[in-house]
């Protein structure tokens, strides 16, 4: 399998506890996560990829990758390309034709993050009817409450109704990049998500910690990514509680600085 770094977690790891050897390509901070599609292609054909597994936008860098490219390594890779969408909501991005392109591309939603139904734990899968097939011996019977598949098919067939919710999260994710770029003086990376990726130049773990005491709100450290321990990952939230982000953010980094 072949995949990207830093990304979701996840893949990698479900990946080696299934006996797959699992070959990363690191994404660079300097270029803002740029997708690197030649070195992709280069690795895949060099490893012999049975899998390339991107998240679109990524996770934790919230960064967009271009249509094209994407459509690129699905034309010219010869792997199965499975496609994490699970924020394209908040990007207004739609991969969907890549489907049409390829009996290879595997694409996967979920309703835990637009249509905030975390708690029902619900996903789909979009791709050709031969790899449906294969993936449907993997389901058995019962994998969801009669709760969880009501509650997708009710959020599914109101989908216009979550439009302004997310179009005022992207409204909000605008703002509070802006005044974090101003205020925190940190590198604030561009995003397609419903969070953002901050640099602040100094351990974040302790910025979390004065953040969850001192303003009741909690941030999450990218400790977990080799490299990216000065990283902060921010969700949006309501704009009091972006507002308390910003300004114990700046207060926290000004105090750190003296």
């Amino acid at each position: 399998m072949l995949t990207l770094s830093p990304t979701f977690n996840s893949y990698g790891n479900h990946a080696r506890q299934a006996g797959a050897e699992v070959h990363t390509i690191a994404l660079d901070p300097m270029q803002n996560f740029a997708l690197p599609v030649e070195r992709i292609l280069e690795e895949a054909k060099q490893h012999n990829a049975k899998l390339i597994v991107i998240c679109a936008p990524n996770n934790p860098t919230g960064t967009i990758f271009p249509k094209e490219q994407l459509h690129k390594i699905v034309l010219e890779s010869e792997a199965l390309v499975f496609i994490d969408a699970a924020y394209a909501e908040f990007c207004n991005q739609d991969l969907r034709y890549l489907l049409a392109e390829s009996d290879r591309v595997v694409m996967a939603h979920t309703l835990s993050k637009a249509y905030a139904l975390a708690g029902v734990r619900v996903g789909y899968a979009l791709t050709s009817p031969d790899i449906a097939k294969e993936l449907q011996k993997l389901v058995v019977n019962f994998t969801m409450s009669p709760f969880s598949e009501a509650a997708a098919i009710i959020a599914l067939e109101n989908k216009a109704r979550f439009q302004p919710l997310i179009a005022a999260l992207v409204s909000e994710r605008e703002r509070l990049q802006a005044e974090l770029t101003l205020t925190a003086g940190g590198n604030v990376y561009p995003s397609g998500t419903n969070f953002l990726l901050v640099d602040i130049g100094r351990p974040a773990k302790e910025a979390q910690s004065y953040l969850r005491s001192q303003q009741g709100v909690l941030v999450a450290d990218m400790g977990m990514y080799a490299g990216y321990e000065n990283y902060l990952r921010i969700s949006i939230g309501t704009p009091e509680q972006n507002d308390l982000v910003v300004h114990g953010l700046a207060h926290y980094l000004k105090t750190a600085r003296t």
